[in-house]
């Protein structure tokens, strides 16, 4: 009960920043200016501390919120306004700084590779959990159980932060590369899980949810 009690409270002081982390990861990416434009990409991340900035050849900014969709773009002193498409999912960006004006595109191969994340994965049983389920949801990839949900940021290749619980997921593959399973270590818990495979064309339908809902673990 006590070890219940203290993930409790952990699951509630990490849950505001959680939040805040999954609306700003939907504008994380790359994006694409005109062949001739003074920058022709950009990149936008998000770090573990909940800061949303820009990189490009023309150098790095913070992007500080400063509307629904708007940035100020602090090194350069100008803004940056995100579109969407009539789903609201996030398709380009337009960049007012230093007297330069840029339409871009952004570019969903990272997201299109997050697909292949996505779907059941089941742990045996007598496990904390046994299932969580990741899908991507405004781009951003999210696993969801019994007990809670979490954003998954990207580490490595197959490797995930599991932020709402301070741990990692390290998808594995077979031989022909196909994600088969998931590995967690998050809060003192290790489980191993097999990828449900009967679920995975069902979410694959969903391009446009790219958020890996992360369980949250509650503890025995």
């Amino acid at each position: 009960m006590k070890k219940i009690f203290i993930s409790f409270l952990l699951i509630s002081f990490f849950a505001a920043a959680d939040a805040q982390n999954a609306t700003l990861q939907q504008y994380t990416g790359k994006y694409k200016f005109p062949d001739g434009s003074v920058v022709t990409e950009i990149e936008v991340t998000l770090d573990s501390s909940g800061v949303l900035t820009s990189n490009s050849t023309a150098g790095t900014s913070v992007l500080e919120k400063a509307g629904t969709d708007t940035f100020s773009v602090v090194s350069f002193q100008g803004t940056a306004v995100f579109k969407r498409d009539a789903n609201k999912k996030i398709t380009g960006v337009v960049i007012d700084a230093m007297g330069y004006h840029l339409e871009g595109i952004k570019d969903n191969a990272e997201a299109m590779a997050l697909q292949q994340f996505t779907g059941k994965y089941k742990f045996p049983d007598g496990s904390v959990v046994t299932e969580i389920t990741v899908t991507i949801e405004d781009g951003v990839l999210t696993s969801n159980s019994t007990a809670g949900t979490s954003v998954l940021e990207k580490i490595s290749a197959d490797t995930f932060s599991v932020v709402s619980f301070q741990g990692t997921a390290v998808f594995k593959r077979d031989a022909n590369h196909k994600v088969t399973g998931v590995v967690v270590d998050a809060m003192g818990y290790h489980l191993e899980g097999t990828k449900d495979n009967a679920s995975t064309s069902f979410l694959f339908t969903k391009p446009d949810a790219l958020k890996i809902k992360a369980n949250q673990f509650a503890v025995r």
